[in-house]
């Protein structure tokens, strides 16, 4: 089962042991939450790096939820990405491509990449 390592675990690192918060790719979903910056959007950024890296074909869906943020403004003119008042928009497109997305994951898992 493939994982893809997303970032160094802050509790092990203050050790000094380097050990990875890894994404089983099996899961298929991810999700990332916090409080107030606690460090949700670097994250996220970084996540979305990694599996562009790991999976270059990927599909990602990004909704921003935070209305007056400017920390996705490289994703404008994306066409996955959805701002604070397209969110629904973005999720009924998602919900719709959904079915093609599990056809394709099936194809992609029997060929056992």
């Amino acid at each position: 089962m493939e994982e893809i390592k997303l970032f160094l675990n802050e509790a092990y690192l203050k050790y000094g042991i380097r050990k990875y918060v890894t994404w089983n790719l099996a899961s298929g979903h991810l999700v990332v939450f916090g409080s107030t910056g606690s460090g949700k959007t670097t994250a996220t950024k970084l996540i979305l790096a990694r599996i562009s890296k790991h999976i270059p074909d990927s599909q990602i869906w990004v909704n921003d939820y935070k209305g007056d943020s400017t920390d996705y403004a490289f994703l404008q003119g994306s066409d996955r990405f959805y701002r604070f008042n397209e969110v629904k928009e973005g999720l009924d497109d998602f919900y719709e491509e959904l079915p093609v997305w599990r056809n394709c994951y099936k194809q992609h898992k029997q060929k056992n990449f």
